[in-house]
């Protein structure tokens, strides 16, 4: 336990390579975070984890886990010295119910008006194997997404994702307790796909809701909800202000692919627009994209599986990772990982990413810079800095996935 708390990271986290935030593994310890703005001078982390990714020994003869999270609250990502530290421990018997969700929270001193960073480290004491997570904090308005938290109607605990289904009932709750109502802006239209990284096309699309409708509150709290249209919604106090929590209702089981156009829409980074068009009228979509990746892998079964399995796992963790008020996989960073894989690099600015690829074959080390701009919509996101150096790397990269080269990618 020492050496691992020990290993809590020195120094600024702008000085880290964090590109162990962006590894795909089946066994990593991986907690769900919220961070929800209770109070004018402090902030509430909740967090959850799935029992299996825990280990349970025998203690007095009932099997428990033992967890200990430990934080560190930052100003900047720049800072080495933190303004607030601290830690809880939680023990958890083992449960016969894996699909339930184990939780916990801890509170931060973060008085408003700025944004802040936290450093959180989640430590599985039995197994001796922890997780870092970097969480901001967003103290900086009264209407941004961190001042609303929804939970769940069957536990009362709350969703750690922005995107939910169709069946889940919830609760809208706000830290203004006089609030009487909230309003919700509902858009309707998909996403576009972003442009490759050598476009000068912009990214930034702003649409207008298709409708905006209200939702009583009391002593801060709604009643039960479901969101039946597929779409995106957007919780806010002001309808004049492009704040809010963002919700995304998805089809299906998102973040998994589990329809056939789940597994097409990814395919248009690797075609063209008019063979992409070809595939979606096509009556059997899935002899469409088996075909595809047959046909990559020289109709090698056992190789197109594999390719195929590491494309859609890179999909599936962009969902994962950066799933905002689009798929995760439609970001500019999400596109990037999908077709690039884990960069051997990432440093974190104040207002930037970078990533930094290896040279590989006969291309040089690539790096590519992600700007933290508004998204037009109810926050931030990350944005690609566009240029023609990236087109040779890029297409390389594609032409290795449509010939089935990157069979052990991720």
């Amino acid at each position: 336990m020492v050496v691992l708390v020990s290993c809590f990271n020195q120094g600024s986290i702008a000085r880290q390579n964090t590109n162990y935030l962006y590894a795909k593994s089946s066994t990593e310890i991986k907690p769900f975070y919220k961070v929800y703005n209770h109070a004018s001078d402090s902030s509430t982390v909740f967090f959850a984890i799935k029992p299996s990714k825990l280990l349970y020994i025998n203690n007095n003869g009932a099997f428990a886990a033992n967890i200990k999270v430990k934080y560190k609250l930052f100003n900047t990502i720049d800072d080495a010295l933190p303004i607030d530290t601290g830690s809880v421990t939680y023990q958890y018997s083992q449960l016969t119910d894996t699909l339930l969700l184990l939780h916990g929270s801890f509170k931060i001193k973060a008085p408003f008006g700025r944004n802040y960073v936290a450093e959180v480290v989640f430590v599985d004491v039995n197994r001796r194997q922890h997780n870092i997570s970097f969480l901001e904090v967003d103290k900086s308005y009264f209407t941004s997404g961190q001042n609303y938290m929804l939970r769940s109607q069957a536990d009362s605990m709350p969703l750690y994702t922005n995107y939910i289904d169709a069946n889940k009932v919830f609760y809208i709750n706000t830290n203004n307790k006089t609030a009487t109502s909230v309003f919700v802006k509902y858009y309707r239209k998909e996403t576009a796909f972003p442009p490759p990284p050598f476009s000068h096309g912009a990214m930034v699309d702003v649409p207008k809701p298709d409708t905006t409708f209200s939702v009583e509150l009391a002593n801060g709290t709604s009643g039960p909800l479901q969101l039946t249209p597929v779409g995106m919604f957007v919780i806010t106090a002001d309808t004049s202000q492009r704040l809010g929590l963002v919700v995304l209702r998805t089809e299906g089981n998102f973040p998994e692919l589990t329809k056939p156009m789940d597994v097409l829409r990814p395919l248009r980074y690797l075609v063209s627009q008019w063979d992409y068009d070809k595939m979606v009228a096509k009556s059997d979509i899935k002899k469409e994209v088996d075909d595809f990746w047959l046909n990559a892998a020289g109709n090698n079964n056992g190789k197109a599986r594999e390719v195929l399995k590491n494309y859609y796992g890179g999909v599936r963790l962009a969902n994962d990772l950066f799933t905002t008020t689009r798929e995760g996989w439609k970001t500019d960073r999400g596109m990037i990982l999908v077709i690039m894989g884990q960069p051997a690099s990432v440093f974190k600015g104040t207002d930037t990413e970078t990533w930094l690829y290896s040279t590989s074959g006969n291309n040089p080390a690539t790096n590519y810079i992600f700007d933290r701009k508004p998204d037009g919509i109810a926050g931030y996101d990350y944005y690609l800095r566009r240029n023609d150096l990236l087109k040779t790397a890029w297409y390389d990269m594609v032409e290795n996935w449509r010939n089935g080269r990157l069979i052990y990618w991720y």
